[in-house]
């Protein structure tokens, strides 16, 4: 049974970037001051505080990708291949039945199923992520891979316990090796922080705007569409690169265009995001 301790057991989104945070709560705060819902506007304001801060710090952990590497960074970048061979090796030894045995072989029904919900997009879709992006699919991978409920079925029909292991084995030396940030640049620990605010304050607002706009009639779905088309928006373009396997990109936080590299700090007085 999932619970309840935060919003985000309760609502299913794509984790958003930080320009997309941005961009979809400056179109919800749009519309809760066209429809003079100050309350909303102040949950949009408050989510919207969490997103810039978390826009700030991915920048700089960005820029520390062109600066002299740290021993830690030195020691991720030589653990991400074993990394991705241990994510790999899952995937190849869960094919063996599904190309080996009869389609209805319970192991092949075993493979395909674990195909199926751990990889969708194949391990190139976890393999291909920048470092902490990968460290955190691997972690969700071992959690799910470790649940009697979910996948942990499969990995032992499969006998891909070892596998299992050695990857939780080297998740742990990948996450201490990304936790050691180089002289003066921004830790792991603060952009994984940073982000978990920022989600969990728009799901926050999700909830607040479903709540209070929670009835079938036309008002109500009128006021629930405008306030959370923004939002569903950027939801919808993630899952969208999601599903045909490519890179999710972020999007300028004043335009919604895609952007290769991070576009300048919001904060800038030479740059300010506008907000509405």
């Amino acid at each position: 049974m999932r619970g309840a301790e935060s919003v985000r057991d309760l609502f299913t989104m794509y984790e958003h970037t930080p320009g997309s945070l941005l961009f979809g709560l400056k179109g919800a705060r749009a519309a809760a001051v066209e429809l003079d819902v100050p309350e909303i506007a102040a949950a949009c304001d408050k989510a919207t505080k969490a997103a810039q801060e978390f826009y700030n710090v991915n920048a700089a952990w960005e820029r520390t990708k062109n600066q002299p590497k740290s021993k830690g960074e030195g020691e991720a970048v030589a653990l991400d291949p074993l990394v991705d061979r241990g994510v790999t090796g899952l995937q190849d030894a869960a094919s063996v039945p599904v190309r080996s045995l009869p389609k209805e072989h319970p192991l092949a029904v075993a493979g395909r199923a674990f195909l199926k919900n751990a990889l969708p997009n194949g391990a190139e879709g976890i393999t291909k992520l920048p470092h902490a992006e990968e460290l955190v699919a691997v972690q969700q991978l071992i959690k799910r891979c470790d649940d009697p409920n979910d996948l942990r079925p499969q990995v032992q029909s499969l006998s891909l316990s070892p596998l299992v292991e050695n990857l939780r084995g080297l998740a742990v030396r990948f996450e201490a090796a990304l936790r050691q940030p180089a002289r003066g640049e921004t830790s792991w620990d603060k952009l994984k922080a940073t982000g978990f605010e920022a989600q969990e304050c728009m799901l926050e607002l999700v909830a607040k705007i479903t709540g209070t706009f929670n009835l079938r009639t036309p008002e109500h779905i009128d006021a629930r569409t405008k306030l959370l088309f923004p939002i569903i928006e950027q939801d919808d373009r993630i899952a969208d690169s999601r599903k045909q396997r490519k890179p999710v990109t972020d999007v300028d936080p004043n335009t919604g265009e895609p952007v290769v590299t991070p576009p300048a700090d919001p904060t800038d007085p030479a740059n300010p995001v506008d907000h509405g």
